[in-house]
């Protein structure tokens, strides 16, 4: 029955404990990520995940972390020129962290606290997932298909290109 929500920008999070019910909160976003009064800091959708423990990570151009209902800096290294379009926590294990901006992958293997760069051949991201029974396969939806690693853990992931025949329609997510 615990749901949490952005409202556009990443202005302000909510949290609901009744399924919906009610709402409870109005937590702002980070001060160093606000832009002004019609841009709270992040995308129009800002990115949001929870770990396996539920903890609750956002997007903005660095990624923060939810400890007792504020917002802690969590990655220092994190170089991005605009503001961070998808993220993705393993489900199988919570240190592996993935964001986006534009064409450019971001991967993490300590929470958060550090990124790398991977050159991703795909175009620009719309979608991120991973393998819910082996942390080493993922998804991609971008501007030029579908894409599949099946070592995305390794210092330099290959991508292979798994569009076949689907429809030319922009493709935005992928589940597994």
């Amino acid at each position: 029955n615990t749901h949490y929500g952005f409202i556009q920008y990443g202005g302000v999070l909510y949290k609901t404990t009744d399924g919906g019910k009610t709402k409870q909160g109005g937590i702002g976003a980070p001060a160093d990520e606000r832009n002004g009064s019609s841009d709270s800091g992040g995308e129009w959708v800002t990115p949001m995940a929870l770990n396996s423990k539920g903890d609750v990570y956002a997007a903005y151009k660095k990624l923060y972390k939810l400890v007792n209902n504020a917002w802690t800096l969590i990655s220092t290294n994190l170089n991005v020129s605009d503001d961070i379009d998808r993220m993705e926590i393993d489900p199988n294990e919570d240190n592996n962290i993935y964001l986006s901006e534009r064409d450019i992958l971001f991967k993490s293997g300590d929470a958060g606290a550090n990124f790398t760069t991977i050159i991703y051949p795909g175009g620009y991201i719309y979608g991120i997932e991973i393998s819910h029974n082996d942390s080493n396969t993922a998804w991609f939806v971008s501007s030029g298909g579908v894409y599949k690693s099946t070592n995305i853990l390794d210092p330099v992931p290959t991508f292979t290109n798994i569009t076949g025949n689907l429809p030319s329609e922009t493709k935005l997510t992928i589940k597994h």
